[in-house]
């Protein structure tokens, strides 16, 4: 994967891409997984927040790169409109801006499902590089 200054970018030693979801998979799927806390990056969470941030992750930063390298994007509507149920079920943090995701773009509710996800997660869904 060629990075910032035309260099290599190389899997850290011993690791694999996708070698780490299937072992997500199987601790997810544990008898009370998604109850037991989880430690994210901004402290412990019940594992269903953890996972629906996770869930998140994929779907807005897929449509961020699909938007910024000009490629189709369309995953399938109802896991988008689970996503979207997540991503507004909770106010936005007041720290929204500084991270991955700003602060809530206004979009119609008649606007397609993976617009109102932009849009929730601080995107605007007409922007195109």
């Amino acid at each position: 994967m060629a990075g910032a200054g035309g260099g290599v970018l190389a899997p850290r030693r011993g690791s694999s891409p996708g070698r780490g979801a299937p072992a997500a998979g199987a601790v997810s799927r544990r008898p009370g997984a998604l109850d037991a806390p989880c430690a994210g990056s901004y402290g412990p969470v019940p594992g269903a927040v953890y996972a629906g941030h996770r869930f998140i992750d994929v779907f807005v930063h897929g449509w961020d790169l699909a938007r910024a390298t000009g490629q189709p994007y369309a995953p399938h509507e109802a896991a988008v409109l689970a996503c979207l149920g997540f991503a507004t079920s909770f106010e936005p943090p007041p720290e929204a801006g500084r991270g991955p995701f700003g602060p809530p773009v206004a979009v119609p509710d008649s606007a397609p499902a993976l617009d109102r996800l932009a849009g929730a997660t601080g995107r605007d869904p007409g922007w195109m590089p």
